[in-house]
């Protein structure tokens, strides 16, 4: 087996330690060996952060393998997050409950900074509020909220217009403003489309988590529980970002372009007039959806569709066929038909939209724990001084051989300008074009720590921004610019029921090789 060390001389990560794992130089194997760890690493040497069991897989140019693996002990900070009852306080209102989220397991305590101890405290006066656990092995994590004071601060109270209900869709709805509110509290409302939300909860501030109400016009006015999703109102108390979904079905309010597909059928399917005048549409709607989720959804939820499809086709036929005839029973069986394939419709879509919005769901989990896999690996602080480091020994080199370099007849004393000029911006410095022999070494590691350092930068934003499946996409849309499509690749090992840390594990290299192709083709355009 290969031989595996670590920088720490215990074996062990404590409360967020930083540790090298590595191959000891004299026991590296010769014949331009590759590095593959389980974390994806493909150096001789990675960091690490937590601990866990890390193996690693070294081969040789002549095909030769071996393998090696460590156990790193100890215990990484315990996550901690506070969720209030609600964003702010107005004098009068009842207590708000402040309530400490903590990964921390085993035995572990839980202060506030207002004295109180224990998961959960009531308070009646707007502050900034901290809570600290600490576990049994001196690992602390700290968290803080700020409860608003209501005064000067806007309340939604807005009703729901009488006759323009479009099905929720955004699209049919004009944003008024772009200037949000700061504050949302329990009995307030706001339009998420066209639709009113009454909230029941919230958290946050500017940006809002919680529960709430929602009246469905065509479904009788009932009234539907929902969750508030990441969103951000306008001072029209109109949602801008975010969504609102149903519990349980999970039926985003926001037009998704893999459910909207099927959203002209629902209107379509409340009569038999309705269904004969529309069933062109219904079936071209079908196709629509079946041509983009076959590769992803399940095969049943697609053959409920197909034959719903079917039957729709044939009762309108026999339906039609009934009616040039003019025999009664006829038109009464086809009736019951067009009745059936109606009811085997609604049936097939509510399948479609629960499995369709189940996979982005995992999609998106599936993408967050890639990145946020990539970005352990990463350890930012350590890739910035790596990074500053080849930036100064090449700024040193460029020295040292400026008065060196022979210049090009006719070329003024310009060399060393051009060359720190190089140097001068991030992001922009592109040494490819640089043939002085004596600068390769140096260059080439300078490059490649920009780039490490760069590719650090990318994970931590999207480790920061990758919360709804629209930032997803978007990264998609980016990532499809150079050969890779995230939701095909992703989506069809989702299909085949891998587990995420498989799907982690297996892809992450290609993603991380990708994000450095899309960093290549912003940075450096040819």
């Amino acid at each position: 087996p290969i031989d595996i060390v670590s920088s720490d001389p215990d074996g062990q990560l404590q409360c967020g330690e930083i540790a090298q794992l590595s191959v000891p130089v004299e026991t590296r194997p010769a014949l331009s060996p590759t590095y593959r760890w389980s974390t994806g690493g493909t150096t001789p040497n990675i960091t690490i952060t937590e601990p866990g069991d890390y193996a690693l897989s070294v081969t040789t140019a002549n095909g030769c393998t071996q393998t090696g693996q460590i156990s790193i002990a100890g215990e990484a900070p315990p996550e901690v997050s506070i969720q209030s009852s609600q964003s702010s306080i107005c004098p009068g209102d009842p207590l708000v409950t402040l309530m400490a989220k903590t990964s921390a397991t085993g035995d572990y305590t839980i202060h506030w900074s207002n004295g109180r101890t224990g998961s959960q405290i009531n308070v009646d006066q707007a502050s900034t509020y901290s809570v600290t656990v600490s576990t049994a092995a001196g690992c602390t994590t700290t968290a803080t909220f700020e409860l608003l004071d209501c005064e000067g601060t806007q309340r939604c109270n807005v009703e729901a217009p009488v006759d323009s209900f479009f099905c929720g869709a955004l699209d049919s709805t004009v944003l008024t403003s772009q200037s949000t509110i700061s504050s949302l509290q329990s009995g307030d409302r706001f339009m998420a489309g066209d639709f009113l939300v009454e909230v029941t909860s919230a958290r946050g501030t500017g940006t809002f988590n919680g529960t709430g109400i929602i009246e469905v016009p065509y479904l009788e006015n009932a009234r539907l529980s929902v969750d508030i999703v990441n969103a951000r109102i306008n001072t029209d108390c109109q949602l801008i970002e975010g969504f609102v979904e149903v519990e349980g079905a999970g039926l985003k309010l926001l037009s998704d372009e893999m459910i909207s597909a099927l959203d002209d059928a629902l209107d379509a399917l409340e009569t038999i007039d309705d269904v004969l005048e529309r069933a062109e549409d219904i079936v071209d709607a079908i196709d629509q959806a079946i041509a983009f989720a076959e590769p992803y959804l399940p095969d049943g939820v697609l053959d409920s569709l197909l034959q719903a499809q079917e039957d729709l086709i044939k009762a309108k036929q026999a339906y039609e066929d009934a009616q040039a005839s003019g025999d009664q029973a006829a038109i009464d069986a086809a009736k019951d038909a067009l009745e059936a394939a109606k009811d085997a419709l609604k049936d097939a879509q509510k399948a479609y939209v629960e499995a369709t919005t189940e996979f982005f769901k995992d999609f998106l989990e599936v993408v967050v724990a890639i990145v946020k896999d990539l970005l352990k690996d990463c350890v930012l602080g350590d890739k910035r001084t790596t990074y500053s480091q080849a930036y100064i020994t090449f700024d040193e080199e460029i020295t040292i051989l400026n008065d060196q370099v022979p210049l090009p007849p006719g070329a003024n004393d310009a060399n060393g300008e051009i060359l720190e000029n190089l140097l001068s911006d991030f992001g922009e410095t592109d040494i490819s074009d640089i043939s002085i022999p004596e600068l390769d070494s140096v260059a080439s590691d300078f490059y490649q720590k920009e780039m490490d350092y760069m590719l650090c930068v990318a994970l931590d934003k999207l480790s920061n921004e990758l919360n709804d499946v629209d930032t997803a996409q978007k990264l998609n849309e980016q990532l499809r610019s150079v050969g890779l499509n995230l939701i095909e690749e992703i989506g069809i090992r989702i299909k085949n029921g891998q587990a995420v840390d498989t799907i982690v594990q297996n892809f992450k290299g290609d993603l991380l090789e990708y994000l450095e192709k899309l960093l290549r083709k912003v940075n450096y355009p040819e």
